[in-house]
């Protein structure tokens, strides 16, 4: 399992305090297919898998689920996102 170069409060902290410049963006991997970018003030969040729903729907059947990455942060503690969006419609890309 892939594990976060920055987690729980080290990536927050990272996150709000991040340059709020519009010359650049600041990117976060936040595990499987999802990032967050910040652009000035705004941050954007793409393909959200921040569950382990999908382990514990197929841990009993003959296809289990297994995340490639720990989980990063509860999603509760991503607040001010202007917009989140996935790039398809898989449950690995933006859950509940």
């Amino acid at each position: 399992m892939i594990q976060p170069f920055r987690k729980d409060n080290e990536l927050i902290d990272d996150i709000e305090n991040a340059n709020g410049d519009t010359r650049c963006f600041h990117a976060w991997w936040l595990g499987q297919s999802g990032f967050l970018i910040k652009w000035g003030k705004w941050k954007l969040l793409f393909d959200p898998y921040l569950s382990d729903s999908l382990t514990r729907k197929y841990a009993q059947s003959d296809k289990p689920h297994v995340r490639m990455t720990e989980l990063v942060v509860d999603p509760g503690r991503l607040t001010g996102l202007e917009v989140i969006t996935s790039s398809h419609n898989h449950t690995d890309h933006l859950d509940k």
